[in-house]
């Protein structure tokens, strides 16, 4: 059950990561489009799109990192790591690359059907090979970070040690 709430709460947040990683070009997009000042105590377009591109990427640093070593710490006080260690790994990461996934394959999708949106048309071999990589890169990221999270919690547990006159000294 750990391993299915840590699968589903990975494709969550991977869905989130990604619609974070898509947002600063559809705003930019819009605000070029509509040359409107969405924010009128930055300034000018161009203060706004610097201002909510550093803005989404520190949310999307919280998400990618911050809350799946969170979601790692959860499962791993709940989890015997020593014996799941590999269906966490593959359940956090293929859960985070699929949720990550699905909202560029949308965008994808609806870039390439309608040509329009935030890629033209002759760049869409680049743009899919850009998802792809962008998906690799989050489905590690996950497994490493939600692992590290784990190991974490259990070694802060004890449950880490199954015999304490097991241990040796590095003298």
């Amino acid at each position: 059950m750990v391993l299915t709430k840590s699968g589903l709460g990975a494709v969550l947040l991977g869905s989130v990561v990604a619609l974070l990683h898509l947002a600063p070009g559809y705003v930019t997009s819009q605000l070029i489009a509509n040359d409107a000042t969405a924010i009128d105590w930055l300034g000018s377009t161009a203060r706004q799109i610097v201002f909510l591109n550093g803005f989404v990427s520190a949310m999307a640093f919280v998400v990618g990192i911050g809350v799946v070593f969170l979601l790692g710490y959860w499962a791993g006080s709940r989890l015997d790591l020593r014996r799941s260690y590999r269906s966490f790994l593959l359940v956090v990461g293929v859960g985070g690359g699929i949720g990550y996934l699905v909202p560029m394959l949308l965008v994808f999708g609806y870039t390439a059907l309608a040509a329009t949106g935030p890629f033209q048309s002759d760049q869409l071999g680049t743009t899919a090979l850009v998802f792809l990589g962008r998906t690799g890169a989050v489905a590690i990221q996950f497994a490493v970070v939600g692992f590290a999270g784990a190991a974490l919690a259990t070694l802060s547990s004890g449950t880490g040690v199954t015999d304490p006159s097991d241990t040796t000294s590095i003298d």
